[in-house]
């Protein structure tokens, strides 16, 4: 039996902090009274991203010297089922909260950051089922420093980028022409009344 400390949030709901692995996570719930709806955030902590613990979402890669022949270290991509789009995006969203996840089945998407500062990913195993997310179990949250690509192989569920240190930050994308129109195959965690927190401390 979990012990629950009575808090209110902003909006003056009740809710309590529920401890479920002591160390790795916790659950923040709050329920209003008048709906007795609760809304679990869990609270996943980052690891530093590198090829070895990355292997079975994608890959990474850093610089390279100017003149380096091709190697089998290098990214393998899959853009051969349309236009390949290669852009810088934008975004302004900052935090590290998020409710919902996405894969795309047609393309091998690649991400960079043009700044230095540090961002992050959370990032699931691929299924190519929409309708059998993630669960809180499967999920694994990286931070990215500046100066890496990261890699996601076809079907790997992912959020992010995320960040919290700047107000804006740019990103180099590699996808197709149609990904953002057409492969986008995202579940909303929010219609369990789940959240998720990327805490790195």
């Amino acid at each position: 039996m979990y012990r629950c400390s009575p808090r209110e949030n902003a909006l003056g709901a009740t809710g309590c902090l529920i401890d479920l692995s002591r160390k790795k996570r916790r659950n923040l719930c709050f329920s209003n009274d008048s709906e007795r709806q609760v809304t679990l955030t869990n609270r996943i902590h980052p690891v530093e991203i590198n090829s070895d613990n990355f292997d079975q979402f994608g890959q990474v890669v850093s610089w390279q010297y100017d003149g380096k022949c091709f190697s089998v270290d290098e990214l393998q991509l899959e853009i051969n089922r349309g236009t390949p789009r290669y852009y810088i995006f934008r975004k302004k969203e900052r935090t590290l909260n998020f409710h919902k996840i996405t894969y795309h089945k047609q393309v091998t998407q690649c991400l960079a950051s043009v700044q230095d500062s540090p961002w992050y990913i959370v990032v699931a195993r691929a299924n190519f089922c929409i309708d059998n997310p993630p669960s809180l179990d499967d999920l694994v949250a990286f931070k990215v420093t500046g100066g890496t690509i990261v890699k996601l192989n076809t079907g790997t569920w992912h959020a992010g980028p995320l960040f919290q240190d700047v107000d804006v930050m740019d990103f180099f994308s590699l996808e197709l022409s149609d990904t953002n129109a057409i492969d986008h195959n995202t579940y909303d965690y929010s219609s369990q009344n789940i959240s998720f927190e990327i805490v790195d401390k």
